[in-house]
This record gives C-alpha cells, structure tokens and sequence, in this order.
C-alpha cells in the first residue's frame, strides 16, 4: 500500500479526533485495505511481496 495519500499520518491528531471520526478514518482503512486485496486477487496490482521485483 505504498500508494495511501497520509501514510505517517500522526497519532497525536489520531487521539484528538472524535469518536465518529476515528470510526470513519478506521472504515476507510478497511475499505481502502479490501480494496487493494481485490486488485490483488484479480491481477491489477501486484501483491506487497512482488513490488520489490520493481
């Protein structure tokens, strides 16, 4: 998942967002993480073992 646009997103801002919003920063997660599985799976990217090949 070298792609995720905030990946060193800080736990400090995290811890103080709202209960609601960590839910929804956490479902996008998981969207985001099936997402990619399924490109997987069906060829359209390649998996996280094969990208040092690149």
């Amino acid at each position: 998942m070298n792609d995720w646009p905030i990946p060193n997103f800080p736990l400090e801002q995290f811890r103080a967002l709202s209960f609601a919003d960590k839910e929804l920063c956490l479902a996008m997660i998981r969207a985001y993480c099936a997402e990619v599985a399924l490109q997987e799976q069906i060829g359209l990217r390649p998996a996280e073992d094969d990208l040092s090949l690149y």
